[in-house]
């Protein structure tokens, strides 16, 4: 009988007010660590897959580089980069400058105005 009594007291204080309150809070602290690891972990799969990207595009940039490098590697090379950067020419070499033609006339006198254009804006100058 007495052991039956201690398992009432016992089931009193744990379905107590205090008790379960006590819980609730354990509870919420729990939930709350789940929810933040959460947050954390597609922060970092979002960071992995931007690095990914950067990976590829840099692998990009490499394989690019290394075909420069190859070129320059060359007298022709060399002498086509330094043609195109300071716009130079070998001894005995020409130039060709082709422009393109602009055959936008141009006219310089203004159009005449009937009374009621000129009316019209002065009108719409007022503003």
């Amino acid at each position: 009988m007495k052991e039956l009594q201690q398992k009432q007291k016992l089931k009193r204080k744990l379905y107590s007010t205090p008790a379960l309150i006590a819980l609730l809070v354990i509870t919420i602290f729990a939930i709350r660590g789940a929810y933040g690891v959460v947050v954390k972990d597609r922060e970092s799969q979002r960071y992995v897959d931007n690095l990914k990207a950067k990976i590829t595009l840099l692998s990009a940039r490499e394989s690019e580089l290394k075909v420069q490098i190859a070129r320059l590697g060359t007298d022709e090379g060399i002498d086509t980069l330094i043609k195109e950067k300071f716009s130079v020419s070998k001894e005995g070499e020409k130039v060709a400058v082709i422009l393109d033609r602009d055959d936008k006339s141009t006219s310089t006198s203004q159009v005449e105005l009937n009374w009621l254009q000129k009316l019209w804006r002065g009108f719409l100058d007022l503003w």
